[in-house]
């Protein structure tokens, strides 16, 4: 399961791997305000932000990422989200649309929202531009230690016992997590 979908589920803990779900209620909440609220923008901005503000309560409640950075990116793209609802209800004039400073408001929030998201990925990348590093410079220094030779090994691997692993030990990549022999 892991494998495949892992894209959908490494970033959350365990017993919140299913929060994509929760993610896609929120957006079928908010385009249902939208399209069923009323006619009146004002109405439909109130409905979803009602349904925004209980996403974040929600996620604030139980912070479902792994990484703290994630959560805190969340909690601040769907307030952000509110807010622009907020300040589109508050400063909608009803002769001419929205005024000057609400979309001013609006920008600002739009910038800061990208703004953060460009942080936290620039963040990852450098992060996982670290972990691979650090794996790599293990995966080195266990490669030197060993004897290396050009003509396939034959062995154990993984010590005396129920866990011993024996056949040829062409390459590091050939060792893999069940207790079968190992295949030439």
């Amino acid at each position: 399961f892991y494998v495949r979908y892992g894209f959908l589920v490494a970033r959350y803990k365990a017993r919140y791997f299913n929060w994509e779900l929760t993610i896609m209620w929120r957006k079928c909440g908010v385009v249902l305000a939208m399209l069923f609220a009323s006619t009146y923008g004002t109405i439909q901005a109130t409905c979803a932000g009602l349904v925004l503000l209980l996403a974040l309560i929600n996620h604030h409640r139980l912070h479902p990422y792994r990484a703290t950075i994630h959560n805190n990116l969340e909690t601040f793209s769907v307030s952000c989200s509110v807010l622009v609802l907020l300040f589109g209800v508050a400063y909608q004039d009803n002769n001419s649309g929205t005024s000057t400073s609400a979309t001013v408001v609006v920008l600002f929030f739009l910038c800061a929202n990208l703004l953060a998201l460009f942080v936290v990925f620039i963040m990852d990348l450098f992060a996982l531009r670290r972990e691979e590093a650090e794996m790599r410079q293990v995966l080195e220094s266990s490669v030197q230690g060993s004897e290396h030779t050009d003509a396939p090994q034959t062995g154990s691997f993984g010590g005396e016992g129920p866990h011993a692993r024996t056949g040829t030990l062409a390459s590091i990549t050939s060792i893999d997590s069940t207790d079968k022999p190992l295949s030439s």
